[in-house]
This record gives C-alpha cells, sequence and structure tokens, in this order.
C-alpha cells in the first residue's frame, strides 16, 4: 500500500527537486494543501506520486495558458512565494477536477525519454560483441516507440567516441564518469528488427498523445522537449509496430516470429514500477522458456529497489540460455540518460 504523503517527501527532498525546482516547490505546496492532497491521492497505485498529478496539471495549463498558474511555468524567475504557488494550484485544480480525474484515469506516466538511449546502446553493443548477429529488440513498456528509433540517432560520448549519424534530428550528449573506459564501438550495431509492446500505446501522429508526452518533460528541461520533438518528427516519418498486450501475454508469440540469424534482445526503462512482481516473475518465464531454443538478452535500466539510498538507476544485463538466467551489472546512469558510469571490465 503506498504511503502518498511518503511519496511526496521522497520527491521534494530528492534529487528531483533540485532537477526541478518548480516540481519540488508544487510537491510542497501539495502536501501543504487539503484540496491538493485529495486529488493527488486519486493517483493509481501503479503511478508514481507526484510526477502523474504534475503531468496531468502542465497538460491542461497547455490548454489554458490564460490561467495565473501559467506564469510559474513560463516565467521561472518570477514564480513568487510558496503561498502564492499552492493558492493558483488549488484555484486551477478547482475549475479542472473533472478533468484532472479522467487524465489520472486513463493516462499513465509513460515518459518516452530519448535521453536514455544514451545509456542503453553501449549495452546493444556489448551484446553485439558477443553474438555477432544483427540485433532483434523488443522494447516492453514501448509508449509511443521513441526509445525504439535509437539506430536513427546521434551519440556523442565525449572523448569515448561518437556512434551515429552527425545529421541525424535526435542528438544524444551522455557524460562519461568514473575511472572505467566506456568500450564503444566504432559504429552502432546493425538491427534486424524494432518491435515494441504496451498495454496502452501511444501514437506520434495523434496530437494528445504527442501533447500528452511533452506533458510529461519537466519545466526547467527545454532540451529534452526540443529533443522529444526532434524524436516525435523522426519516428513518425517511420512508425514502428508496437503491440497493444502485456508483455507476458505477448512476448512468447513476438519471440517465435523472430528470425534465428538474429539476436533477441528485450529492454525496458524505468518499468518495473508500473507493474507487480507477479508480472515481472510471469516476464521471466516467458525468456527462460524461450532460451531453450537460443539465448534471450535483456538489457534493462531500472532503479534497484534492494539499494536504499540509491537514487539512478543500473543498466543491467541479463542473459537467459539453456533454461538458466545470469545476470551482469553494467552501469550507473542518471534518470534521464544525462551521464554514465561504466561498471565493468
Amino acid at each position: 500500500m503506498r504511503n502518498t504523503r511518503r511519496a511526496l517527501a521522497d520527491f521534494a527532498e530528492g534529487p528531483q527537486s533540485t532537477d526541478s525546482p518548480l516540481y519540488g516547490a508544487m510537491t510542497r505546496a501539495i502536501m501543504k494543501s487539503e484540496t491538493l492532497m485529495r486529488m493527488v491521492e486519486k493517483t493509481p497505485e501503479n503511478q508514481p506520486v507526484p510526477l502523474h498529478l504534475l503531468a496531468a496539471l502542465q497538460y491542461l495549463i497547455g490548454r489554458t495558458p490564460e490561467h495565473a498558474l501559467t506564469g510559474f511555468y513560463v516565467e521561472p524567475e518570477h514564480r513568487g512565494s510558496l503561498d502564492e504557488l499552492q493558492e493558483a494550484m488549488e484555484q486551477f485544480a478547482t475549475s479542472h477536477q473533472d478533468e484532472i480525474e479522467l487524465l489520472l484515469a486513463t493516462r499513465t506516466v509513460q515518459t518516452n525519454e530519448t535521453g536514455r538511449a544514451g545509456a542503453l546502446v553501449p549495452g546493444f553493443c556489448l551484446i553485439y560483441e558477443r553474438t555477432r548477429l544483427p540485433l532483434a529488440t523488443i522494447e516492453i513498456g514501448a509508449a509511443a516507440g521513441l526509445l525504439m528509433g535509437w539506430p536513427d540517432f546521434f551519440y556523442d560520448y565525449g572523448n569515448a567516441g561518437q556512434l551515429g549519424s552527425s545529421s541525424s534530428l535526435v542528438k544524444l550528449q551522455t557524460e562519461v564518469r568514473g575511472p572505467r573506459t566506456l568500450p564503444l564501438p566504432s559504429d552502432l550495431p546493425p538491427y534486424a528488427e524494432r518491435i515494441g509492446i504496451d498495454r496502452s500505446p501511444l501514437a506520434v501522429s495523434d496530437p494528445d498523445d504527442a501533447d500528452w508526452l511533452r506533458a510529461l518533460v519537466w519545466p526547467e528541461h527545454p532540451g529534452r522537449l526540443e529533443r522529444l520533438n526532434f524524436a516525435i518528427e523522426t519516428v513518425a516519418n517511420d512508425p514502428p509496430y508496437i503491440l497493444q498486450a502485456d508483455a507476458p501475454d505477448g512476448l512468447d508469440s513476438l519471440l517465435m516470429q523472430i528470425d534465428g540469424a538474429t539476436t533477441r534482445v528485450i529492454f525496458h526503462s524505468i518499468a518495473l514500477y508500473q507493474s507487480d512482481r507477479e508480472t515481472w516473475t510471469r516476464i521471466d518465464e516467458v525468456l527462460l522458456a524461450a532460451s531453450r531454443s537460443r539465448p534471450v538478452f535483456r538489457l534493462g535500466l531500472e532503479f534497484d529497489a534492494g539499494q536504499k539510498g540509491i537514487d539512478q538507476p543500473f543498466l543491467t544485463l541479463s542473459v537467459y540460455e539453456r533454461g538458466g538466467i545470469s545476470k551482469e551489472v553494467l552501469a550507473q546512469v542518471q534518470y534521464h540518460g544525462r551521464w554514465i558510469e561504466w561498471l565493468v571490465g
């Protein structure tokens, strides 16, 4: 059972509050307000507090530019006091209560953060180095499939190297931290297929879906928003196939369809929290069964629930082979893909 007030306090006191001072202040305003607390309590159990409500507010602010709350978004240097912010939020939430509750009931936090591709790609490169077969990737929790466009992006890792076409609209800069060298080849690995699976996929061609994706970008992150818009444009030119299904139910058939002369790679990023333990156990069972014919690789960028005090996710490579599984932690990564620290080698 979620402790909503604890979740709010964790956000307000954590690195996210520094990363987005406005969201930190809005979270503190929610905690002071009975009206806003009643509203945030309507967040579904599998959705993050307070980001789900904050995304709903930002989505509606984009459609209500004349409201006083809008000024807190567009003029960060003139935000006023916490009491003024709380008052503006309460007024907006009260006047848009039905719309907010509808968004909380029908939308989910599907932050299709393309910056995370900068963390996933070194993992894809490592898998290809081991198998030397083109990658057939399946993304769990694909949302609009923006991360599935990873072969079309340009990657800049500073002194560690660059990958992809410099003419790409989507250019990712990922800082390499730590004492170990990030092992990069001279080019991106070849791929054979890009498939997604999501219980509620989004379509970049749908203006409402695209606006929801934009609402999930934090207010002080114009670079992320620009990159998102470029990714939407890039993926719209060649929309990926996304199967609408729960992952355990759809994975088996997708894996069976993949050509034998490829490497099967399942990947996901910041998706574990949206499903219960039983769902991920069933996914493991599907992958273990599929591995009896040939290996399946799984690349996950997720927070480690077993380590308290860890506020950034880890990139983990799991190899399913002959009905068994081995795991290796490859890197720690900033949750939006801003930096990577390689941990092996």
